[in-house]
């Protein structure tokens, strides 16, 4: 992609998504450098990516905030929901019970 060089797209469980061939997905490497507060340098030693790479995933969410925050939001409710509920098991209906506080008929959130 001229834009956005050495980025791919690959198809996967949570669907289509911007890929660096042979190392992480983009909104990887987004939440890594949101977690390291920006630090390049330590992004740098502690991952296999190029100072390019960083900075086309930046220029890349930059672009496309909402595509990566939906990712990001879709991992929070599940996390929240898991929190809640977990462990579950199916209840037979397609749904799943949960443990913790005994309701069924629980779907992960989207």
């Amino acid at each position: 992609m001229r834009r956005f060089p050495g980025i791919e797209f690959v198809d996967g469980p949570t669907g289509r998504r911007a890929h660096f061939p042979g190392t992480m997905d983009l909104r990887e490497v987004v939440q890594a450098f949101r977690l390291c507060n920006g630090n390049r340098e330590f992004m740098l030693r502690n991952f296999e990516l190029t100072p390019e790479q960083i900075e086309t995933a930046l220029a890349y969410y930059a672009a496309y905030p909402d595509e990566i925050d939906a990712y990001f939001d879709q991992q929070r409710r599940g996390a929240e929901f898991l929190d809640k509920y977990a462990p579950l098991v199916p209840d037979g209906s397609g749904a799943w019970r949960s443990l913790k506080t005994g309701e069924t008929g629980l779907n992960f959130p989207d």
